[in-house]
């Protein structure tokens, strides 16, 4: 590991902890850390990130926490087994970065997941969820208007993901919304490099959404899984292919 001295804002809102915990974590995926990898010594540790001993090994407790690192007594911090990792937004972006998961494995676990998650809402969301879900699909062309394209593919990208959420949350399992958080978020960085390249996907990707959502409000599960099984399939691979 290149031995670079990175300096936390301790004036800083977040923690630092927390800080040093993201740093080093993207230090290990930058730097493709194998698992069994020993990290630099506790010592070594402080002095790159520039903090006390306690918010060191504080960092550390953090990664340990999460399954990321392991510690072993008078041996030193070495990466965890990924193959053993929990789903969390952190485990997965650190299995993605060590080419353990494709975007091709996110787009097919998405067609595993979203087109129940529509199925369920059709059949369980309740009036406000219905009408938000409508809402989100309904009023999406006004707030695009005079966004340049940067700003045009940000701004979809948030209200996409945030009808997606909405959906998973109608279904009223509360375990889908959040492992779709994070699958969104790993897609993230190419939804906005495709989108800026080919904004017209928005067009298709904003009518897909007004068939999810009139599926839903009608009380339909069976249109509404196959609406979302055919949105997640056309734009994924519209997406995948614009980044190919």
């Amino acid at each position: 590991m290149e031995k670079t001295l990175i300096v936390i804002d301790v004036h800083a809102n977040t923690n630092v902890a927390d800080r040093m915990a993201r740093a080093l974590l993207d230090q290990i995926m930058t730097q493709k850390f194998s698992a069994g990898q020993a990290l630099p010594s506790e010592r070594e540790l402080m002095r790159q990130f520039n903090v006390s001993r306690l918010a060191c090994r504080e960092a550390l407790a953090k990664l340990r926490g999460m399954g990321i690192i392991e510690s072993h007594h008078g041996k030193g911090t070495y990466l965890a087994n990924t193959d053993e990792l929990s789903v969390t937004p952190v485990s997965l972006e650190l299995l993605q970065s060590q080419g353990h998961i494709s975007n091709d494995d996110i787009l097919e676990a998405r067609l595993i997941i979203e087109p129940s998650g529509a199925r369920l809402a059709a059949s369980r969301a309740d009036s406000s969820h219905r009408r938000l879900i409508l809402d989100q699909a309904n009023t999406q062309g006004d707030s695009f208007e005079g966004l340049s394209v940067v700003e045009y593919a940000r701004h979809f990208s948030d209200v996409d993901i945030a009808f997606h959420q909405s959906v998973a949350a109608a279904s009223g399992n509360p375990v889908l919304p959040m492992l779709l958080k994070s699958m969104h978020e790993l897609l993230l960085r190419i939804r906005l490099e495709v989108l800026i390249l080919q904004p017209d996907i928005v067009v298709r990707a904003m009518a897909d959404h007004k068939k999810i959502a009139s599926a839903i409000a009608a009380a339909d599960p069976i249109t509404a899984a196959r609406a979302m099984e055919n949105h997640i399939q056309l734009r994924g691979k519209e997406l995948l292919k614009g980044k190919n």
